[in-house]
């Protein structure tokens, strides 16, 4: 075993120069000799602030960095946070951000995702010079990194009504030969498009996160918060379907279903179940594209077209700390705006013939 670690150390030390870590200093070197677990972990002690999917998010960053300098297993409790400065985190960030092939495509993570890793490595530096692994110097010179500047232009979609409509007919379709499953996907479409639930909040709901006296549903969301979110009728009535199938034992509100059409109470739905299953429909009913998030887009879209709606109401039912995220979903397009310049008047009728 000693063997294998001393080879892979060799390849490790090559792997930390391209990627710049030894830029300053000889034999400088990113990994320690055997993983360090516990709270000595300066790592570990800034992800024991955080909880629930937020902690798993940062955690899956750590170990993106731990994998690109070569840790066993990808693992960031490898990571020697005493060799690293700010010009070694720019150097290993910037081969992050290279194209790469995946399934015979190329790929390039996207400004957001890496000004994501930046803020979490400066977070575990921010500890570790806390902790004494760095000096001041090397702290403020990795505080000061500029963050990746984030293209204008928005991403995703809103989707339209004959696309929401054309996901309730395809519900209908498989309801003739997988009632179960059928019922299933119409109550988690209607909570994705009509409450914006996240794709990951859903394999963490509870059979008791469910009210239906209230019509209301308890969700843990980013950062380990909890919220509680009004249903409409239909919501509510296509969960109440659901269960007439799932049943009404303890444990994941939804779940797996098998292939003749029974809840698999044991396998909770999963985050890439989720996006399957969005996937599947809309492949299969000719649908453009459509992804979990874009039904967030559209809840968002048509809580900003309610009349009479308030950005405080607005921000609040979309669970966002502050109505500049809300308004980064809106995807209602130029017709919208279009027809709010159309009201507008000073107090006349204002002629809009020649002259």
């Amino acid at each position: 075993m000693s063997g294998l670690i001393t080879q892979a150390q060799r390849q490790l030390q090559q792997l930390g120069t391209q990627n710049g870590l030894t830029a300053e200093g000889e034999g400088a070197n990113p990994l320690l000799d055997a993983p360090l677990r516990g709270e000595r972990n300066p790592a570990n002690v800034y992800l024991m602030r955080y909880g629930g999917t937020t902690a798993v998010t940062y955690r899956n960053r750590l170990n993106q960095c731990a994998a690109r300098l070569g840790a066993p297993n990808g693992d960031y409790e490898w990571l020697n946070w005493a060799e690293f400065n700010a010009h070694r985190i720019q150097a290993m960030l910037q081969a992050l951000y290279e194209p790469y092939v995946e399934d015979g495509d190329y790929k390039r993570r996207s400004p957001n995702t890496m000004n994501g890793l930046l803020v979490t490595l400066k977070g575990v530096m921010s500890q570790a010079f806390k902790m004494g692994w760095i000096n001041r110097d090397t702290h403020e010179g990795i505080s000061d990194i500029k963050a990746f500047k984030v293209r204008l232009e928005l991403t995703g979609r809103m989707a339209d009504s004959h696309e929401t409509a054309a996901l309730e007919a395809g519900c209908d379709a498989v309801a003739e030969t997988k009632p179960g499953k059928a019922a299933r996907d119409r109550a988690i479409f209607r909570l994705a498009f009509l409450s914006g639930i996240r794709r990951h909040e859903f394999s963490l709901l509870n059979l008791d996160s469910f009210k239906p006296q209230t019509e209301q549903i308890t969700v843990l969301g980013k950062g380990g918060k909890v919220a509680t979110l009004e249903l409409a009728p239909e919501t509510t009535e296509a969960i109440l379907g659901w269960l007439q199938h799932r049943g009404f034992e303890p444990g994941a509100l939804f779940t797996a279903v098998s292939k003749a059409d029974r809840p698999i109470l044991s396998r909770r739905i999963s985050p890439s179940g989720i996006g399957y299953l969005f996937k599947d429909y809309c492949l299969r009913l000719g649908i453009n594209n459509l992804t979990p998030h874009d039904s967030r887009r559209t809840y968002c879209s048509n809580v900003l077209d309610v009349p009479g709606i308030d950005p405080k109401t607005a921000m609040d039912m979309a669970r966002h700390s502050s109505f500049d995220t809300t308004a980064r979903y809106d995807r209602r397009g130029n017709e919208k705006r279009k027809h709010v310049a159309g009201q507008l008047t000073m107090g006349k009728v204002i002629s809009r013939g020649p002259g």
